[in-house]
């Protein structure tokens, strides 16, 4: 039996005759049906895995903007900063 079909047989993607086919192959294959049995341990597993699986927070958007906030903030006190030096500078007497 192909692996597809058997997928497909324990996902519930098979039409009434092909999975009654398949649960009659199973019925007589024991390797078969332990291989089916595993497949949808594995199956079960990852979808337990998947809706259990952390998110992680998101970062909080005012963190950026603050970010934004104090640049500008910096570049004032700096431009104020170099204003206040030039302008305190004594004019130099010409001798």
């Amino acid at each position: 039996m192909r692996w597809e079909t058997l997928n497909a047989y324990v996902d519930g993607e098979l039409d009434a005759q092909d999975r009654r086919a398949v649960a009659e192959t199973l019925a007589r294959d024991p390797v078969l049906s332990a291989r089916v049995a595993i497949l949808t341990r594995l199956k079960q597993g990852v979808r337990q895995g998947v809706t259990s699986a952390a998110v992680p927070p998101r970062r909080a958007p005012i963190a950026r903007a603050s970010l934004g906030w104090v640049c500008a903030a910096a570049l004032v006190v700096l431009v104020g900063t170099g204003w206040l030096a030039l302008s305190s500078r004594a004019p130099t007497d010409p001798a």
